[in-house]
């Protein structure tokens, strides 16, 4: 296990945002993506919404006592040391802020017993001061907060488990309410992906999930599940990037579209008072792109959620393409339908081509691979358990739009 040091200027710099952690929802999800990169298999959540308090247990690796010494100081990671390094990214964390980010806004306490260690070790901190102890602190809007506001703030972070969890089948989690000292989640270890997407959606959702493949492509790989069951509201939809969660605006309304184009809407109300609740009807999926990671930027955005891809339009196409396959098997497109779809999205891609011939690729060339210019924006138990607690306060398209997008536009 490699040791925290602290990132060089120059790749702290290719970062371009700093993380600023304002919710027990960013808490939750920063400190299960540590746990998981700690190649943890067991991951425990509680948390107090009134209190403002989550604590993160595991059986990962640990943290040595040395590098319990570094912990907590931005830009100091075990993960990343060199530009280089950027482009090969293969953990959630990288940037080495999540955990300075937090002891600035709340109380934070480490305890960690390392693998091969005989000793457990911990370290304190508040408002960004290391410190070997310290007292809970509590806001007052929490206090005064509605009952509703409360469960809100518990639902978001059940959330960010649940849409990490679906990735992880081979890790079991748990979430628990300490006000209430009750269970809000619990996921046992799966053998399979498809075992845990059922488990977290349920019997009546997941009756219809069918396995998605994408064509055969040297760089990108898309592939998943899709139920041809919709939902009232798009909860339901989860788009991975190499097993990170993204926000990707762009591939959402691309396949939202294709299932609108169908007859997917009409055949998904099963009952009476599906029509009566909803006429529209959105598509469930849980689905992975894989590529490199030199294709794409995740460092515009501190939560690493929102993507910049060097071929957004051919991401594009195979999502579309994926998806047109899918609907024209499930029966949902007719074969002049599909065939039809298929043409605008091949038109679309040679259009992309053609821009980018005419740009100045002597220009881009000449720039980082990291800091290039984008054309175009962003997608929108053995042992004792390891824990961290915390304490404290409280998507842009090419210019040229054609009507496809302005129907686009018009339904959402």
């Amino acid at each position: 296990m490699a040791s925290i040091q602290t990132l060089a200027p120059g790749v702290a710099e290719k970062l371009r945002a700093s993380l600023v952690i304002n919710s027990l929802e960013q808490c939750a999800t920063e400190l299960v993506q540590n746990s998981i990169d700690a190649n943890a298999s067991s991951i425990e959540v509680k948390v107090d919404i009134a209190g403002h308090s989550l604590q993160v247990s595991d059986n990962g690796d640990g943290i040595t006592s040395t590098d319990m010494e570094r912990v907590g100081v931005r830009y100091s990671t075990s993960k990343c040391s060199t530009l280089q390094d950027l482009g090969r990214i293969r953990t959630y964390g990288f940037r080495g802020e999540a955990i300075a980010a937090m002891t600035e806004m709340s109380l934070v306490d480490i305890v960690s017993y390392p693998r091969d260690q005989k000793h457990i070790y911990s370290t304190i901190f508040r408002g960004g001061e290391r410190l070997y102890c310290g007292r809970t602190i509590r806001q007052n809007y929490w206090s005064e907060a509605s009952v509703s506001k409360l469960d809100l703030e518990l639902e978001k972070v059940r959330r960010a488990v649940e849409t990490l969890a679906l990735i992880s089948p081979q890790v079991s989690f748990t979430v628990i309410d300490m006000a209430k000292d009750a269970k809000v989640m619990t996921l046992r270890k799966a053998d399979s992906q498809l075992n845990r997407i059922t488990t977290v959606l349920g019997q009546a959702l997941s009756s219809s999930l069918a396995f998605v493949k994408s064509i055969d492509d040297p760089t990108y790989s898309f592939t998943g599940y899709i139920s041809t069951v919709g939902h009232y509201n798009r909860l339901y939809q989860f788009i991975y990037l190499n097993n990170r969660p993204i926000n990707s605006e762009g591939l959402n309304r691309a396949i939202t579209q294709l299932f609108q184009q169908s007859s997917f809407s009409k055949d998904s109300l099963q009952y009476d008072e599906d029509l009566r609740r909803s006429k529209e009807r959105y598509p469930v999926y849980v689905l992975t792109l894989k590529c490199p990671p030199c294709e794409y930027d995740i460092c515009a955005d501190p939560s690493k959620a929102t993507v910049e891809f060097e071929e957004e339009e051919r991401v594009l196409y195979i999502v579309r393409d994926t998806i047109i396959t899918f609907l024209e098997r499930r029966h949902l497109l007719s074969r002049s339908a599909a065939l039809t779809l298929r043409n605008q999205t091949t038109t679309r891609k040679r259009k992309s081509r053609a821009k980018s011939c005419t740009g100045n690729a002597g220009d881009l060339a000449s720039l980082g691979r990291i800091s290039r210019v984008k054309t175009s924006r962003p997608s929108r138990v053995a042992k004792p358990l390891q824990h961290a607690s915390v304490n404290g306060g409280d998507d842009i398209h090419h210019e040229d739009i054609d009507i496809e997008d302005d129907l686009e536009f018009e339904l959402d």
